[in-house]
This record gives structure tokens, sequence and C-alpha cells, in this order.
């Protein structure tokens, strides 16, 4: 599939290249509307900061409840040890 567009292809290319902002521009729209550039750098560099807290606060969360299971499953484990062995 052949890009014809100038701003397609640089776009491609940009892709290629920043795929990770790419995808943070799905998550949060393509565009800002705003008037002034100044603006709409600024709110794209709060966005892409929000972004990184978001990927931070999930992995801190997905840590924190990894650490609980393997607690819980090892004291279950621990007690399933203190059990006499003549009963069942």
């Amino acid at each position: 599939m052949s890009i014809r567009h100038p701003l397609r292809k640089l776009s491609n290319e940009n892709w290629k290249r920043y795929g990770l902002f790419g995808s943070i521009k799905q998550k949060i729209g393509s565009s800002f509307k705003l008037l002034r550039e100044d603006f709409a750098r600024k709110a794209s560099l709060a966005c892409a900061i929000l972004w990184n807290f978001w990927v931070l606060a999930t992995y801190l969360f997905l840590l924190f409840l990894s650490g609980i299971l393997q607690y819980s499953y090892a004291k279950g484990y621990d007690r399933f040890l203190e059990q006499p062995h003549g009963t069942v």
C-alpha cells in the first residue's frame, strides 16, 4: 500500500521512529483544539506526563497486588505444613 499524501508519509515515518507517542495520541485524541501553538505544546506535554503517571500507577498497583498474593499464598502454605500428619 503506497502512501501519497506528504503529511501521511511523515506520520508513517514518525510512527516507525516514535511509536510510543503515537499510542499516547490514540488514547487522548489526535489533536488539541487550541488556537495558540504554545498552549497546544503545553497540553501535549501535560498529557505525556499524565500518561507516564498512569503507567507508573498501574505498574505499582500490579506490583502491590502480586506482593499481597505472594504473602497470602505463603501464609496458606505455612498453615498446610503445620497440620498434623494423621489428619485429613
